[in-house]
């Protein structure tokens, strides 16, 4: 049975934005997700299950964690052992699980635009156990910058950022 001009739009959608995170996506969504979010959580997400988690959001210059439950899970993509892009009826999280093994693969803050061939200043984000902090940061030179559905993904030549886009 041929799509129709909804679903391909839909599927589209989907991959322009957890594609431009992961590299090999099935879409099964029902809906467009229209807001981006990156968030901690000690949990791995669960297709089928609300996903509790950490919202990170950047207000005037601050960041700050917003407890939030998800909707149902409707996609995942494991972008690194800790680092997942989570799909649910109405959003899109890019997600850090606290406590598994890391790869070169950081959440930040934007100070501007990142520019290809030049070093990126941002606010590195670390978590301990009860908190967040950020660390003022400068990367190595930026190899590749995409702005996808409200996120920056920076590829430097040492390691992978996802981040806010500057304020």
């Amino acid at each position: 049975m041929a799509k129709t001009f909804e679903q391909e739009a839909k599927e589209t959608a989907m991959k322009a934005v957890l594609g431009g995170f992961a590299k090999q996506i099935t879409p099964v969504s029902t809906s467009i997700p229209t807001n981006s979010y990156m968030a901690v959580s000690r949990a791995i997400p669960i297709v089928g299950k609300r996903y509790n988690c950490y919202k990170i959001s950047n207000i005037s210059g601050k960041l700050r964690l917003y407890y939030t439950e998800t909707s149902t899970v409707q996609e995942i993509s494991k972008l690194a052992n800790n680092i997942f892009a989570v799909q649910t009826r109405n959003s899109y999280y890019i997600t850090r699980v606290l406590g598994a093994n890391e790869e070169n693969v950081y959440f930040a803050a934007l100070y501007e635009k990142p520019c290809v061939g030049y070093c990126m200043k941002c606010q590195k984000i670390d978590f301990t156990d009860t908190d967040m902090k950020t660390i003022l940061w400068q990367t190595t030179p930026v190899v590749e910058s995409k702005f996808i559905s409200g996120l920056y993904k920076i590829k430097t030549q040492n390691s992978l950022y996802v981040c806010l886009p500057p304020r």
